[in-house]
């Protein structure tokens, strides 16, 4: 069974966005951190950490794509003057999308972009039982309203995830976006829960390379079965990056590569970059000498 993180890429702030998350919330942790030599985009910065139930990867990656509001992180907190908190630092410098206040669906809500552009939704949920609960959501704006339920049948049905919660538009809600269906609806993949939605008014952003999912594989059988379900758009195929019908981004990579990475000198490094920059599916076998436990 593979393990699935989220990667982040940042302009040049990853270490200064990894810093004040981990700082910021007492469930969390820096795993790892290295830098990667002679990437398309120089030698960036590389970290590993850990939001509550999320894994994340994070990297200076350049500007070749954007953080935005299509994919997001959703905390449910079950103090007010924690949510308070949390929202006094992470605005900072950013940009307010729905203001803190009470809503239909929750009494203490607010969705904002931070500094460095990754999109937080902070939910007040007293109920709970921990302090935080960690979700990511997707939100199918523009060209890709109306994929919400599609997506997540599709995670059900293919990936083996488990369906946690569905909701639709009730059929009196007025909609200004064409093929809006799916309200809200949850499902939990690999231990971590997945948030689904359609937006209403249509939306200005898409699913990009910046914020992606990352399925870290035991073995070439579990590279080759994902990459045959998940890969469907052949120019998006490069160096284990591939994305599906829905315009998601997914890295399938083998686990001992990731573990390389952090071990390895500067020298190994480039010789395993040239081994798989030319591939598109990644490949154990040429591999193997730099794979060791």
């Amino acid at each position: 069974m593979p393990q699935l993180h989220y990667s982040l890429w940042y302009n040049k702030e990853a270490i200064q966005a990894v810093q004040t998350y981990t700082n910021l919330f007492p469930d969390s942790e820096l795993k790892a951190q290295t830098v990667l030599p002679d990437t398309p985009s120089g030698d960036v910065d590389y970290l590993l950490f850990r939001l509550g139930e999320l894994q994340f990867s994070a990297m200076n990656g350049g500007g070749y794509s954007q953080l935005n509001e299509s994919m997001s992180i959703m905390v449910m907190i079950s103090s007010r003057e924690e949510l308070n908190r949390i929202y006094e630092t992470l605005s900072q410098g950013g940009k307010i999308l729905m203001p803190l206040q009470s809503y239909d669906f929750c009494p203490y809500y607010v969705w904002f972009q931070d500094a460095y552009g990754l999109n937080w939704q902070l939910f007040l949920n007293e109920e709970q039982k921990t302090l935080y609960c960690f979700k990511l959501c997707l939100l199918f704006g523009r060209e890709q309203n109306g994929l919400a339920e599609s997506a997540m049948n599709f995670f059900i049905d293919e990936l083996g995830a488990l369906e946690v919660a569905r909701q639709y538009y009730p059929e009196n809600t007025v909609i200004t976006a064409e093929g809006t269906k799916l309200v809200y609806g949850e499902v939990s993949y690999l231990n971590q829960k997945i948030a689904f939605m359609d937006h209403g008014a249509g939306g200005d952003a898409i699913f990009n390379t910046a914020f992606s999912l990352v399925l870290l594989c035991e073995n070439q059988a579990e590279i080759d079965s994902y990459w045959q379900l998940l890969s469907r758009v052949a120019e998006a195929e490069v160096c284990g990056w591939c994305q599906d019908d829905f315009g998601i981004s997914w890295q399938i990579v083998p686990k001992s590569l990731e573990k390389a990475t952090f071990r390895a000198t500067r020298e190994e490094f480039k010789a395993m970059q040239a081994i798989y920059h030319p591939m598109k599916k990644l490949e154990i076998e040429p591999l193997a000498t730099y794979l060791r436990d």
